[in-house]
């Protein structure tokens, strides 16, 4: 139970988990940037401001130039993107990415991020994706592009998890 990186017996327990599963597929135009996957967010409120939060996620696309990022909100506040990477120029922050060519793949992106949100107050953790904001082709969460009935027609989950980590 214990977060790497911290001394044995210094914090790092988990204290609370929250988390949710999307099912259902969602389609995206060609050009979005940073649009919400519905039903992929969850709310947790930190018990002490000096607790971290760490934020899982596991998101199944496809799209030509398609990625997703993690975004949060503190207190009913305006969302951001968290740990931002860095970005380069015109490039589109993000924290996973992929190019689809043939239309039965299937990209699973994952990743995770040690949040400090030093609050506590409510913070709610959502997913968003970008869909070839250079002008990439329709995107597509939890299906191929081809989405046909066949061992080739991947149909997927997705996930985000939220858990509060004491310090």
């Amino acid at each position: 139970d214990n977060v790497t990186g911290l001394p044995a017996g210094v914090g790092g327990k988990v204290l609370q988990v929250v988390s949710t599963t999307k099912t259902d597929t969602q389609t995206y135009s060609a050009g979005i940037t940073r649009s919400d996957i519905t039903g992929l967010n969850v709310t947790l409120t930190p018990s002490s401001s000096s607790n971290k939060v760490l934020v899982r996620f596991m998101v199944s696309h496809w799209g030509n130039d398609s990625s997703c990022q993690i975004e949060r909100s503190i207190g009913g506040g305006s969302y951001a993107i968290i740990s931002p990477p860095t970005s380069y120029s015109s490039r589109t922050p993000t924290h996973s990415g992929g190019s689809h060519r043939v239309t039965w793949e299937l990209n699973t992106a994952t990743m995770e991020v040690l949040d400090a949100p030093s609050t506590t107050s409510v913070i709610i953790y959502k997913m968003t994706f970008n869909n070839g904001p250079d002008g990439g082709g329709t995107g597509y969460v939890n299906r191929s592009n081809s989405d046909e009935d066949s061992a080739n027609g991947e149909r997927a989950i997705s996930t985000i998890t939220a858990m509060e980590v004491s310090a």
